[in-house]
């Protein structure tokens, strides 16, 4: 699936993945966002899962796009608001954005961004949630 298509519940679930944070349940009823360490639970859980929703939270999802270095701009009438992570002008002062993603909304645009920017411009369409994630691909990141 293309990253640009990300929304809703699944981008929420892949922004948490491009956190490092696998799914995991104690009881096989209650999931929650874990850190794995040697495929253990590590810590205490970030969150439960329906409770983490970066994409409709600015206070889950602001800290990401922080995290991330990730900026956003445009959006008017006309176009969507866009977002990425590497801004790069050439001589004739034009400029490109690594990473760069369109969504309906400032927060969706930096979440999709984020994703890409540990991802890149693909991810599985049917991801074992419960392992840790691999990241394979990461140009650009402050960390």
């Amino acid at each position: 699936m293309k990253t640009s298509e990300l929304d809703g519940e699944l981008l929420d679930r892949w922004v948490a993945r491009a956190q490092g944070w696998s799914l995991h349940s104690v009881d096989g009823v209650h999931w929650h966002w874990v850190t794995l360490v040697d495929g253990d639970p590590k810590g205490t859980p970030h969150s439960s899962l329906e409770a983490y929703h970066p994409l409709r939270n600015w206070a889950q999802g602001g800290p990401v796009l922080d995290h991330g270095s990730i900026f956003v701009f445009g959006g008017n009438e006309d176009r969507n608001p866009r977002a990425g992570y590497t801004l790069r002008t050439d001589t004739d002062g034009r400029y490109s954005i690594e990473g760069e993603m369109e969504h309906f909304t400032y927060l969706g645009a930096g979440l999709k961004a984020f994703v890409h920017q540990r991802f890149g411009p693909t991810v599985d369409d049917n991801p074992d949630w419960s392992s840790a994630p691999d990241f394979t691909y990461q140009p650009f990141f402050f960390g």
